[in-house]
């Protein structure tokens, strides 16, 4: 089990090991932990692989942006906790599968045509926790899973079009 944190605020692809410290990164196995919390400049880091499996992912910049290109999977089994900054899933067919997911005040997941935000219901997690923003940018993008519980206080909008949220049940909605 390996924590890998990326290493500076600047842009560059996820799957680059000298973007990532300890180097001989980035995180690729079950087990594995991404920390995304580079402070400075804005940037975004490119999530280029096909598809991966890692144990948990903690984007805790306001500056940084991860971005998951058309067709790309990334699949935390634990926890995925977006403290600050974004995730972007605007491309089609992106997907974040997560355990747990938890967005803070001030954090966003984009979500685009075709791509999804789903499962919640992995190894430790079966909810998603929202105090910031999910923006279904466009058509036939989801959210959610049918097994999943939402806790919401934050916002979810569709915008440019109509999105799917699918939970189990919603607590804590204001």
């Amino acid at each position: 089990m390996t924590s890998y944190t990326w290493g500076s605020a600047a842009s560059g692809t996820w799957n680059t090991a000298s973007n990532w410290t300890p180097t001989g990164g980035p995180p690729s196995t079950s087990g594995d932990t991404a920390l995304i919390n580079a402070t400075g400049a804005t940037y975004t880091v490119s999530y280029n692989v096909t598809s991966e499996t890692i144990d948990d992912l903690i984007v805790d910049s306001a500056t940084a942006t991860l971005a998951l290109d058309v067709g790309e999977t990334l699949t935390v089994d634990g926890t995925t906790m977006l403290q600050a900054g974004t995730i972007d899933l605007i491309n089609a067919s992106a997907v974040l599968n997560a355990g747990g997911l938890t967005i803070s005040p001030g954090a966003a997941l984009i979500i685009g045509d075709s791509s999804k935000a789903e499962s919640f219901n992995g190894t430790t997690y079966d909810s998603a926790t929202v105090g910031g923003l999910v923006n279904l940018v466009s058509t036939n993008g989801s959210f959610g899973s049918t097994s999943a519980s939402l806790a919401l206080s934050g916002t979810i909008e569709a915008t440019g079009g109509t999105g799917t949220v699918s939970f189990a049940a919603v607590f804590g909605y204001v």
